[in-house]
C-alpha cells in the first residue's frame, strides 16, 4: 500500500529518499519524519511533512506506524520569499556598501584639493602680512590653520577607512606580542615627554591574519588609551591576550577617561565620539577602522567602561592551528 502511494503520488525526485526513510524507520534505523512533494490529479504539487510514530512486538518487529500528514506547501512559499528578500536585501547592501566607498574615496579626494589652497593662503597671510594682522588676526588664521589640519586627518582616516575596506587581505602566523612590543616603542617615543605612562603587556596568542591591519588596530587601541589617560596622574595600560573556545581574544585597557555604557553602541561607528574635541582630540574614525579590520578577518569588537573608571575594548580573531 505505502509503495503504491509513493509510485503514483510522490514526485519522481522525492520516491527514493521516501522509500529509504520508511525502510530506516521499520528497522529503527531513524525516525519516519520527512519533507517531500506529492502531485495531484490537476498536476498541482504539493509539499507535505509526514512524521509517524512505529510501534513494535516483543521481539522488535514493526507492526504499524501512526503519525500524521501536514500540507506545508504555502508555508514552503512564504520561506521562500523571506529567502529570496534576504537574499536580495543582501545584494542590495553590498551593492550600496561599495557606492559609499566609492563616493567616500572619490569625495574625500575632491577635498584634498580646496583644504591645500586654504591652508596655503593662510600660511602666506602669516609670513607676508605679520605685522598688519595684528593679535586678533593672527589668532583667527590659527583658527583656520588648525580648522584645516582637523580637516585633512579627517580625509586621511576617511581614505584609509575606504582603503581597508577593499584592501586585498595578505594572511600569515603573527608574533602578536612583537607587534605590540613594537607598537609600545614607537607610541612612547613620540609621546609627550612629561607624561608617566605605565604600561603593562601579557601574553598573545598567534594570529593569523593581515600584519600590516592587525598592526594598526592596535596602533588605535593603544593611541585611544594614551590619549583617554591624558588626565590621570598615574596612566596605566594594560595589553594581553588568551584563547577561549575556537577564539583568540585580545584586548587592551587603561584607567582614563572611560565611557557611559548606556552609548557602547556609538563607540565603533564612522564619527561617533562620546567625548567632546575640547576634551580629548580625534576624527572619530579609529575605532571604526578597528571594527572594519576585525570584521574581515572574522572576528567580533566589543567594549566595556565606566565614565572616570576606564575602558577595556576587546576584539577576537580565529583561532590557529597549534604548532
Amino acid at each position: 500500500m505505502f509503495k503504491h502511494f509513493v509510485e503514483n503520488l510522490v514526485h519522481k525526485d522525492d520516491k527514493e529518499h521516501v522509500l529509504s526513510v520508511f525502510h530506516d524507520a521499520l528497522s529503527g534505523e531513524r525516525p519516519y519524519d520527512l519533507e517531500y512533494r506529492i502531485i495531484k490529479k490537476d498536476g498541482s504539487i504539493r509539499n507535505i511533512h509526514a512524521l509517524a510514530k512505529t510501534f513494535r512486538d516483543e521481539h522488535g518487529k514493526a507492526i504499524r506506524m501512526i503519525g500524521k500528514v501536514e500540507d506545508i506547501t504555502e508555508r514552503k512559499r512564504v520561506e521562500e520569499k523571506v529567502q529570496e528578500y534576504s537574499e536580495n536585501l543582501e545584494h542590495l547592501v553590498k551593492e550600496r556598501t561599495t557606492e559609499l566607498e566609492s563616493f567616500t574615496y572619490s569625495v574625500s579626494h575632491d577635498l584634498r584639493a580646496p583644504l591645500r589652497a586654504i591652508n596655503g593662503f593662510a600660511k602666506i597671510l602669516v609670513e607676508d602680512f605679520d605685522d598688519k594682522l595684528g593679535g586678533e588676526g593672527k589668532r583667527l588664521l590659527n583658527v583656520i590653520v588648525n580648522n584645516v589640519d582637523k580637516m585633512s586627518k579627517l580625509i586621511d582616516g576617511l581614505l584609509t577607512l575606504s582603503h581597508d575596506g577593499k584592501k586585498k587581505m595578505d594572511s600569515s602566523l603573527i608574533d602578536i606580542k612583537n607587534m605590540v612590543l613594537a607598537v609600545v616603542e614607537d607610541i612612547k617615543f613620540a609621546m609627550d615627554k612629561t607624561r608617566t605612562v605605565q604600561f603593562e603587556i601579557g601574553d598573545f596568542p598567534e594570529a593569523m591574519g593581515d600584519g600590516t591591519m592587525l598592526r594598526q588596530v592596535f596602533v588605535n587601541l593603544l593611541n585611544n588609551a594614551v590619549k583617554f589617560t591624558k588626565n590621570v596622574k598615574e596612566a596605566k595600560i594594560e595589553a594581553g591576550g588568551y584563547k577561549e573556545n575556537e577564539q583568540n581574544v585580545y584586548y587592551v585597557k587603561d584607567n582614563g577617561a572611560g565611557f557611559d555604557m548606556n552609548y557602547v553602541a556609538n563607540l565603533f561607528e564612522v564619527f561617533q565620539r562620546l567625548h567632546s574635541v575640547e576634551e580629548f582630540d580625534g576624527t572619530g574614525i579609529g575605532l571604526a577602522l578597528v571594527k572594519c579590520i576585525i570584521t574581515r578577518h572574522g572576528g567580533k569588537v566589543w567594549a566595556e567602561g565606566k565614565a572616570g573608571e576606564g575602558a577595556a575594548f576587546y576584539f577576537t580573531l580565529p583561532k590557529t592551528v597549534d604548532h
